[in-house]
């Protein structure tokens, strides 16, 4: 989920991952940038801080729109500074894509998240770079990240529906216990 901060739902088995301590999926502080922003959570250049709506409108701010936009319109002007924002963007959105795919090997990753709706545009980014970085590595190639990175689905509002179906599961086990 790329929207305000940057998180991931991570399901095995058909269950959510939270992990030992809850903190499975807060993908977004994963540091990607040791000279970088600031985190909020204390630690310097996380993913979040580059990647998340807010991360970007520090890295590319828009007057009375939003930066994605504003980003990828002066991308598309050939504006220098918007490219190099855009590169760093997707290289990292890239590099927490394969940390998820090393770590967990998903069968699907679903980019989601209010900056997700630029839609083909992102997707299209993110495929070429990762095509670009297996032409230097066949253990990335052999991952075939770009057949597993789709879109969400912008008519689907993901985040409510996953907590949703997270507290009836609560609410389940508590009838149960009772």
């Amino acid at each position: 989920n790329l929207g305000t901060g940057v998180s991931a739902g991570i399901i095995i088995n058909g269950s959510i991952f939270h992990g030992s301590t809850g903190v499975a999926g807060e993908i977004g502080h994963i540091v990607a940038d040791t000279q970088g922003r600031d985190c909020p959570c204390g630690q310097r250049g996380c993913v979040e801080t580059i990647i998340s709506g807010t991360g970007l409108s520090k890295l590319w701010p828009a007057k009375n729109e939003y930066p994605i936009a504003s980003l990828l319109r002066n991308v598309s002007a050939k504006n220098k500074e918007a490219e190099k924002v855009w590169n760093k963007f997707i290289s990292t959105l890239v590099s927490a894509l394969q940390i998820i795919t090393v770590t967990f090997d998903p069968e699907i990753i679903v980019i989601g998240g209010g900056v997700s709706k630029t839609g083909a545009i992102l997707l299209q980014g993110v495929k070429e770079y990762i095509c670009r970085l297996e032409q230097k590595s066949s253990f990335l190639s052999s991952l075939k990240i770009p057949d597993r990175v789709v879109i969400a689905n912008q008519e689907v509002f993901f985040g409510a529906l996953g907590a949703a179906l997270i507290g009836r599961r609560y609410d389940d086990k508590a009838k149960e216990e009772n």
